[in-house]
This record gives C-alpha cells, structure tokens and sequence, in this order.
C-alpha cells in the first residue's frame, strides 16, 4: 500500500512538473508571436518609408545613396528571417536588426534637413515610437518568460523530467544594444558648411 502512494506522489509529481514546463513554454511562444507581430508591423513601415524616400529623393543623389544602403540592409535581414523563420531565434536577430536600421534612418533623418519637408517620412517616423515602446514591452515579457523556462528545466527536479521529456532551451534572450539605445545626434555645423559650401561651388562653375 505504502509502495502505491509512493508511486502515486511520484507520477502526480511528475505529470505537475511537465504541465509547469509546457505552461511556461507556451508563454514563451506567445511573447514570441507578439514580437513577430510587431516586427511584420516594422517591415510594412520600412517598406512605405522606403519607397517614399526612393520617390521623393531621385533628385539628391547623396541622401539617395544612404537610403538605398539602408534599404539594402533592410532587405538582407528580412531574407534572413523568412529562410529562418521557424527558428525563435531568427525572430530575435530579425528584431535586433531592424532596431539597428530604424536608428540609422533616424540618424539620416536629423541629418538631412530636406527629409523633414517630406510629410509621409515624418508620419512614418513618428509611428515608430509607438511600435517601438510596444516592442519593449514586449521583449521584456519575452526576457522574463525565457528565464522563468530556464529555471525550471535546470533546476531539481525539473531538470531530470526536462532531459527525459525533451525539454530544451532553444531561445535565444535581447541584450541591451547601447548603440541602438543611443540618440541620434543631428549634423555638425562643419556637415552643414561643407555641403552648402559644395553646392555653391557648383553653382558658381555653371
């Protein structure tokens, strides 16, 4: 009798601690697919800023060449990410990557005074704070979800039903980005000299 409550303990046991698991990585994957919603939201915005920048801009080479840079960056992360999208961490490097690009558009941004004439850029970029405040939320509930996970498969007892029931850590945690954390500083007075000094040189040889 004795031997069946014990086995008993041990299966209830057992089935509590991998319905824990599986609680906990399901959590895992919805913050996952919240990120992936939010990031599908970033690719139609850089798509729309891109092709009114490559429309408005045809005319000054200069800023068209940073732009087709970025849009060339833009365009390698999301090929990455649809080869690789089964993977969580792909969704991660994706995100990262793009948060990089927003700041470097928004670098461009502060750095050519004409952009900001361009109405539907400064829609664009202002509605990139949303999406990126929701974001933030978002991988912070991401962080804390994978580190609960991971506590749980490493820990005794969990670690002994994680090995026997396949429970793995496949996902990969945000680190803080200082560079992309970082505000961009707009054009130094010598940029400024130096272009305009450019163009009046031009000027002065037709």
């Amino acid at each position: 009798m004795e031997l069946i409550i014990v086995l008993v303990v041990i299966a209830v046991l057992i089935m509590f601690l991998f319905n824990n698991m599986v609680s906990k990585k399901n959590k895992i994957e919805k913050s996952l697919g919240d990120i992936d919603t939010y990031l599908q939201t970033r690719y139609d915005m850089l798509n729309s800023l891109f092709a009114q920048l490559e429309r408005e801009l045809d005319h000054e080479s200069t800023v068209y060449a940073e732009v087709t840079k970025n849009r060339t960056g833009f365009d390698e992360i999301r090929k990455a990410y649809a080869e690789n999208k089964n993977n969580p961490s792909a969704i991660v490097k994706a995100d990262t990557g793009l948060s990089s690009l927003f700041t470097g558009m928004r670098s461009t941004f502060e750095k050519y005074p004409e952009l900001q004439s361009i109405q539907a850029v400064i829609k664009v970029m202002n509605e990139t704070v949303t999406v990126e405040n929701n974001l933030n939320a978002s991988r912070r509930v991401y962080n804390a979800n994978v580190t609960t996970f991971r506590n749980a498969i490493q820990s005794f007892p969990g670690v002994l039903i994680a090995n026997i029931m396949g429970f793995k850590d496949v996902y990969s945690m945000y680190k803080a980005d200082e560079a992309a954390q970082s505000r961009p500083k707009s054009a130094s007075e010598d940029y400024y000299k130096a272009k305009y000094a450019k163009k009046l040189e031009n000027i002065d040889k037709e």
